[in-house]
């Protein structure tokens, strides 16, 4: 009888144990992958990690055609240039966020005259040029959905910027009489 009894513990320890270990695995996974896809969230808007390398590659591609020196992402790091475009990326997302709210959007027409003012896609008459504008986006690693949406969602942000700069007046009461 005492062999039951002990037997019946030591099986009731274990499942006691697999429950623990599965619940501290729960209790940790945010998600199965183990990576992470954003480095901000603004309302909806990620600021991905993608989008944050490219922005840090394109910042540091400017700053050596700028000085002529080539800076290391520690250095930028330690110059505090990494914050300045987490920092920039962070005030584009809350626009966008605030352009999503609002449901501002630029029509396929208005697209189409952003897409033919871009010079890589143009012809040497300066007519828009199918090829070029394929062989422009498949040079840069992109897709043509990804970066019409891209072309939108700044076009609309670029809206809202005017309408937030056109429209910030002084309160009659700050003037000066």
């Amino acid at each position: 009888m005492a062999t039951g009894a002990n037997k019946l513990s030591k099986t009731f320890v274990w499942i006691l144990m697999g429950m623990l270990i599965v619940g501290l695995a729960g209790f940790g996974a945010v998600n199965f992958s183990g990576s992470m896809s954003a480095v901000a969230l603004v309302g909806d808007e990620e600021v991905t990690v993608d989008d944050y390398l490219r922005e840090l590659q394109r910042e540091q591609r400017a700053l050596q055609a700028q000085s002529g020196q080539s800076l290391s992402i520690a250095q930028m790091a330690a110059f505090g240039m990494d914050r300045a475009v987490l920092g920039r990326l962070i005030s584009l997302a809350a626009i966008d966020n605030e352009v999503n709210a609002l449901g501002i959007s630029i029509g396929d027409d208005n697209l189409r005259q952003e897409l033919s003012e871009i010079p890589a896609f143009q012809d040497t008459r300066g007519n828009f040029d199918r090829q070029a504008y394929s062989f422009a986006l498949q040079n840069a690693n992109l897709n043509e959905t990804d970066f019409e949406a891209d072309l939108r969602r700044e076009s609309a942000r670029t809206l809202v910027q005017g309408a937030i700069v056109a429209g910030a007046k002084m309160p009659a009461t700050s003037r000066k009489r």
